[in-house]
């Protein structure tokens, strides 16, 4: 009889250790759905903000075959909306590093300095745009720049 009532009390351990563990689970499942959630809330939020720099701005983001980031842009040259302005860059360890920029921007180490003091990528690309701008209006098609030099 005793021997029952430890295989009971064991039996009764077992299952009030499964159902803790199950409790567990069940909780790990409910946050991971949540961050999942929210995971999938910021990327949607992320494509939006995306088609709009698109279209307002003439901003496109791609990953390359090399892993760097190609940030292009259209609608800076009023003459030829359509040209193409661009800067890649990627990251080595926490430093971006700018390994392509077309036209070149004056002061760009400065301006990447910044970047990388401030980790504020949507100011960097802000002034880079800037900078592409003030190019286009100063010189015109950067393809006749480019011939130039």
């Amino acid at each position: 009889m005793k021997r029952k009532d430890n295989q009971l009390c064991d039996l009764e351990a077992i299952q009030e250790a499964i159902a803790e563990e199950q409790t567990r689970l069940s909780n790990q499942r409910a946050d991971l759905e949540a961050s999942k959630k929210r995971a999938n809330d910021k990327l949607e939020t992320m494509k939006t903000y995306m088609k709009l720099y698109k279209q307002y701005l003439g901003l496109d983001v791609k990953k390359t075959k090399e892993g760097n980031l190609l940030f292009s842009f259209v609608n800076i040259n009023r003459d030829d909306p359509e040209e193409n302005y661009f800067f890649q860059m990627n990251l080595d360890g926490d430093t971006y590093v700018v390994t392509d920029c077309c036209p070149k921007v004056k002061d760009l180490a400065a301006i990447v300095e910044q970047l990388n003091r401030q980790n504020d990528l949507g100011r960097f690309v802000f002034e880079i745009r800037k900078k592409f701008c003030a190019f286009a209006k100063k010189h015109g098609s950067k393809k006749y720049f480019e011939r130039e030099n």
